[in-house]
Formats: C-alpha cells, sequence, structure tokens
C-alpha cells in the first residue's frame, strides 16, 4: 500500500508494481484531487483538476525550499540537489491546495488491508502516522513498513502490537540544515524497536551509507528515484529470503 503525499510521487508506484507488486495508492482526502477518485486531476493536474480552494495556504510559499532540501532559500537550489528545479514552477503550479476539513484516512487504509492483507505499507513524510494508525488497528495486516523521511515513525507505545513486523526508514541529504536530525533520530530509535521484537530494522542515509548527496524530501521525484527504489525493493527482498 503506497500512502502518497501531495507530490504527485507516482513514480515509485509504477517501478514497484512493474518489479511485480500489487501496488495500491491512497491519497490524503484533505487534498483537492483526492475528490471523488477522478484520474485525470492525478495524471494531469493542469487538465480539469478541482478548482483550488483560493483561502488555503500552500507550504511551498514559506519554507519548502529549506524544509524539503531544494536549496538554503526560495530560488537557491543547492548546486547538487537532484531535484529538477529548473522545473520549480510547474512543480509550484500543480501542488495542491490543503482543505482545512481535518479528515483522517487511516479508516481507509484499514479497509484495504481488509480487502488485500497482509501487505507491506510505504508511507511518505505526513503518511507515517496514517501508516502506524492503520496498522495499531490491523497488526496481524501489516507485514512491514517502508518510512521515507517519516514524520511520526512508530515508537515504544507500539510495542509489542508490532513485534515480528519490519521497517526501513530511508532519508535524503542535508538533514541536519533542514531541521529533520530529530525525525532521523525518531526513525533510528524504531528500527531499533523492531530489531528488538523479532523483526528487522534498518535506516538507509543516502549520503552516508551509499556516498550519494544531493537528495531531498522528495526524493521519489529526484533525478535518481529508480536507484533510491532499487534500493527498497533490494531491502524488500532480503526481508522476503529471510522469512
Amino acid at each position: 500500500i503506497y500512502l502518497a503525499t501531495p507530490d504527485r510521487s507516482e513514480g515509485w508506484a509504477e517501478m514497484f508494481a512493474d518489479e511485480g507488486y500489487d501496488v495500491y495508492v491512497i491519497n490524503d482526502p484533505n487534498f483537492d484531487f483526492s475528490r471523488g477518485f477522478n484520474v485525470s486531476p492525478f495524471t494531469a493536474p493542469t487538465e480539469g483538476a478541482p478548482p483550488p480552494d483560493p483561502t488555503a495556504e500552500r507550504a511551498w510559499q514559506r519554507d519548502v525550499w529549506s524544509r524539503w532540501g531544494f536549496g538554503e532559500y526560495e530560488g537557491s537550489p543547492y548546486p547538487d540537489t537532484r531535484f529538477p528545479t529548473d522545473h520549480f514552477d510547474t512543480f509550484e503550479a500543480n501542488y495542491p491546495y490543503v482543505s482545512d476539513a481535518g479528515r483522517s484516512y487511516s479508516d481507509a487504509v484499514v479497509a484495504l488491508l481488509d480487502m488485500i492483507g497482509p501487505a507491506i505499507v510505504v508511507a511518505h513524510s505526513a503518511g507515517a502516522s496514517v501508516a502506524v494508525n492503520a496498522a495499531t488497528e490491523r497488526p496481524e495486516l501489516v507485514a512491514a513498513f517502508v518510512m521515507v523521511e517519516p514524520a511520526g515513525p512508530p515508537d515504544a507505545d507500539d510495542f509489542p502490537a508490532f513485534a515480528g513486523m519490519s521497517m526501513l526508514g530511508v532519508y535524503g541529504d542535508y538533514i541536519d540544515s533542514r531541521n529533520q536530525s530529530g525525525r532521523k533520530e525518531a526513525t533510528e530509535a524504531a528500527a531499533a524497536l523492531f530489531e528488538q521484537y523479532g523483526g528487522t530494522g534498518d535506516v538507509i542515509s543516502l549520503p552516508d551509507d551509499h556516498e550519494v548527496h544531493g537528495n531531498t524530501h522528495l526524493m521519489m521525484q529526484d533525478d535518481n528515484n529508480d536507484f533510491i527504489a532499487d534500493l527498497i525493493m533490494d531491502w524488500l527482498d532480503d526481508l522476503g529470503s529471510e522469512s
């Protein structure tokens, strides 16, 4: 189950599907392009997308360049950035407006798990808390997590309910300057808990472990996204061979 966040990151889902995985993509219903499950706004957001909410605030207007690792400030990309900042205008134009409805979609993930589980749950950023909440409801139906720079990875309160599950965390570059060190440490602590409770827990730091630099928070849109997808699928293959 692929929990997409508002960066239109369908590329990885296609890569996983090409490798033989059955992929189910769930979008947060708080975002405009999820309404009514009309696929045209998802695949071609400039053609027939639902009208934006003019009163909503868009994250990129505030601090997306520094917070997501594009550059120190807007319009000034890092020399080694792997995000296509030359096309930032396109990204900006298609970034969805956020609803203030405050709805949770963990129940939708639980319903899908009931239909297809057990499953591997791949969650990016804010999708992590949704994944954890759903797994709390159906721990027997979650085989593993892949957490890509998660906001809210599992913690001690989730154990021993998550005993026997496994987790991979994935991190890009400029973690300290993006003020993501605390989240990375929380993910490393989560990995240790999965190991302690009989599963597998790993965290990949692309610059530290692979000497790959310049990856952003939106690494599924970076120019080496296929390399990172391969790392994830290698981990899943190893996990399968151990079970």
